[in-house]
């Protein structure tokens, strides 16, 4: 199965929603790689050195196999995925080459979107995306995901957001929310997915976001 996690707007956590996505589908015993299609930021390959010095270290935690791949995806993903039950595809934040040919091979988006005006109206592009890739794609499902959330009661911004996206045809919101937590940040900085880590609020919520995604 391959899985873009991507769309148009950087900084909305794409790279942390797909390496935890990945590190929790080899938790449960798959064949997983990650790759980072983002040659200028190169944060999931980052991270992946960091999960290898842990490893050596000593943390009793499971490697995680990571490539850098970018440019045209249509042909190299195809081949990953006859190696590996999982393809976990970090692409950059923007409408880009790896984006738009990842979508025509891909099983499944994941779209993160900030819950924010600015960030909910890039998404006219990430949806006619999306339409245009179905028809060389008909298999693929896209998913929209609100990250970064406030858990103050009284800011209202997600419930905004989720009227604004019900407007997209090809976005579906999942009902989960990730909200913004300092746990995300540092699993990162040490090579952990937020499910390895200590905080029973980030792994609920991640884990919810994993059940409502069908992907096992």
């Amino acid at each position: 199965m391959i899985i873009l996690v991507g769309g148009q707007k950087g900084g909305v956590g794409k790279s942390t929603i797909a390496i935890y996505l990945a590190v929790r589908l080899k938790e449960l015993g798959n064949e997983v790689i990650l790759i980072d299609a983002d040659a200028e930021q190169k944060s999931t390959h980052r991270w992946s050195k960091y999960r290898d010095e842990a490893i050596e270290d000593g943390e009793k935690i499971k490697r995680v196999e990571c490539v850098i791949d970018s440019g045209n995806l249509r042909s190299s993903l195809p081949d990953y995925n006859k190696t590996h039950q999982y393809v976990v595809v970090d692409v950059p934040g923007r409408d880009s080459r790896e984006f738009q040919t990842g979508l025509t091979v891909a099983d499944l988006l994941i779209n993160p979107v900030s819950p924010n005006a600015i960030e909910t109206d890039t998404l006219t592009v990430v949806n006619t995306r999306v339409r245009d890739a179905m028809d060389f794609n008909p298999s693929l499902r896209a998913l929209s995901v609100l990250n970064k959330c406030s858990s103050h009661p009284k800011i209202k911004k997600a419930d905004e957001a989720e009227d604004r996206i019900s407007n997209y045809e090809y976005l579906p919101l999942l009902k989960t929310r990730l909200h913004y937590r300092e746990a995300y940040a540092d699993a990162y900085a040490e090579g952990f997915g937020v499910t390895e880590w200590d905080n029973k609020k980030a792994t609920n919520e991640f884990n919810n976001f994993f059940q409502e995604l069908g992907i096992t």
